[in-house]
């Protein structure tokens, strides 16, 4: 029971509603934020997607979302209007263990954007920072010289401050051996919700460029990385400086 402290809550959330499985196109609502808390009162900045119009109604638009936890759990927020005319109002039932997460219901309410309460589920997401390792394979840009899977560690450090827009920033570093070749690249990026992504751009002292791309997701306990994609440009063991490798899989926790 939260009671009159809510500081457990703060952190980086998702919430959505329920896809809509027999719609042609992806209906329903997503919110990618984080929260913040002062006793029983709670607030964040989300960006809100509407999933069926994201043109007309909404996408990545930052939204201030404010409300209460009460005794029992029940978490409520609401925004003000948007430019749009419309208001957003969350309602979720938290379990008590973290990171918390709950069930609930959505509303987008005012004019042709309205979306009708649906159901819906809210997450905390724990913080990324730590050390991931794990084993990759090529993928579809290029392969490593030997063609074979190789390892690669990611040591990574979240801000406990969101940003304006309710991303996290994370900083980091990449290390990784494919075949005989190995090196090492800083990592810049964000978090928000499970979903990641990092990018750096070294400047070589012969004039050149090293790049580093990787985009992913983690869980709800941040326990592990799936990496979509892991982007090195120049390919491991390449002496082509325009040459690339991607690559993917997954990463867990040490």
């Amino acid at each position: 029971m939260f009671g009159s402290d809510a500081s457990g809550l703060a952190g980086n959330w998702q919430i959505e509603t329920s896809a809509t499985a027999s719609s042609s196109s992806p209906e329903g609502v997503v919110l990618l934020g984080a929260l913040e808390s002062s006793g029983n009162q709670v607030s964040g900045n989300f960006r809100f997607t509407n999933l069926a119009h994201p043109d007309a109604c909404g996408s990545n638009q930052v939204v201030l979302l404010s409300g209460t936890i009460g005794s029992h759990n029940e978490l409520t927020l609401a925004s003000a209007p948007l430019p749009n005319g419309t208001s957003i109002k969350v309602s979720l039932n938290l379990a008590n263990a973290q990171p918390y997460s709950g069930l609930g219901t959505v509303e987008v309410d005012g004019g042709s954007c309205a979306v009708p309460a649906a159901s819906a589920i809210g997450s905390e997401v724990a913080t990324t920072t730590g050390s991931f390792a794990g084993t990759l394979s090529s993928g579809p840009i290029g392969a490593p010289a030997s063609g074979s899977p190789g390892s690669a560690t990611v040591t990574l450090t979240q801000s406990p401050k969101a940003e304006s827009d309710g991303t996290f920033t994370v900083t980091g570093t990449l290390s990784y051996k494919f075949g005989s070749c190995s090196g090492s690249v800083p990592l810049n990026g964000t978090v928000s919700g499970v979903g990641m992504s990092f990018w750096d751009v070294i400047f070589t002292s012969s004039g050149g460029q090293e790049q580093a791309n990787l985009s992913g997701t983690t869980n709800l306990k941040a326990t592990q990385i799936d990496v979509g994609s892991l982007s090195l440009v120049p390919a491991p063991c390449s002496a082509d400086p325009n040459s690339s490798a991607a690559f993917n899989g997954r990463m867990n926790r040490n």
